[in-house]
């Protein structure tokens, strides 16, 4: 039987809505990175982590011309990874109104949208991760932190999507591995072209997280990363070949895709919800 290209997937679990707690959580830890890098560092400070950019503005991010693995040997070893974790697709979400120019463009960074002269709608205005060249996709589940906080607070009158992208992307294009919050200071401070190494990308999948978190504890499948915000930044256009198929949460956002497309559009409400962990996630004051 052949399906149609627009399809409604029932999930198996019904996730009841991310708390409130969630976004307020996001908030603050975006609060806080914004405020330590709003702070001036000292000379020493500002010498052993190499900072150079004006006060309170976007991380510049450091890069360096040698990888220090071939280039072989990076893909083989980022294959060996997808192979052993299972992990068949990376997420990115975005505006629904984004969506016809993605799957006849591909995903374009904001550098080269503003080159071009194409408009745009950023969620973060003022990209703290400095990487303004890079766009950042999820493994194996989107960021439900920062997805949360965008549909429910920022912008709760826009309509979204979630895209699923082929894995073949990790080592078939630049990419670096970030085992956190693409903005945090722990990310940033290291050079773009560590972060491409193979072995950060099995640093997305340690056994305790940044903030020690026990990956034991989150009894999550081996294709998830252990944190739930670790972020893939991908530089340049991501073709859109690459993109396997559009999620939307409800039939009727469904009817709000302005045409049909060669790439599939489906109902699944499952990436619009948490991760089965998100309670280990919390802050630990909503515990007291």
């Amino acid at each position: 039987m052949v399906r149609s290209r627009l399809e409604v997937i029932r999930p198996a679990t019904t996730y009841s809505q991310v708390a409130q707690a969630n976004a307020l959580n996001t908030i603050e830890e975006r609060e806080r990175n914004q405020s330590e890098r709003q702070k001036p560092p000292t000379p020493a400070k500002r010498k052993q982590s190499g900072q150079n950019g004006r006060q309170g503005e976007p991380a510049q991010p450091r890069r360096r011309k040698e990888l220090g693995e071939s280039t072989a040997d990076r893909t083989d070893r980022i294959r060996e990874i997808i192979e052993n974790r299972r992990i068949t697709s990376l997420l990115h979400f975005t505006r629904l109104s984004h969506l016809n120019s993605i799957l006849e463009c591909g995903i374009v960074p904001r550098d080269e949208l503003r080159k071009r002269g194409q408009p745009f709608e950023p969620n973060d205005e003022r990209r703290w991760d400095g990487a303004t060249d890079a766009s950042s996709l999820s493994i194996s589940w989107p960021n439900y932190k920062m997805f949360y906080h965008l549909r429910k607070h920022r912008f709760p009158k826009v309509l979204w999507t979630v895209l699923e992208i082929a894995p073949e992307i990790l080592w078939e294009l630049h990419c670096a591995f970030c085992s956190t919050n693409a903005a945090n200071a722990g990310v940033t401070d290291r050079e773009i072209e560590e972060r491409s190494k193979s072995a950060s990308l099995e640093d997305l999948f340690a056994e305790r997280a940044s903030d020690g978190t026990s990956r034991a504890d989150c009894s999550i499948p081996d294709s998830f990363p252990t944190d739930p915000q670790a972020e893939v930044l991908v530089f340049g256009t991501i073709p859109p070949w690459h993109i396997r198929c559009a999620y939307v949460e409800d039939t009727i956002t469904l009817r709000r895709v302005p045409k049909p497309h060669p790439t599939r559009i489906m109902v699944d409400s499952r990436y619009f919800g948490p991760r089965s962990d998100y309670q280990l996630w919390r802050p630990q004051s909503e515990w007291l």
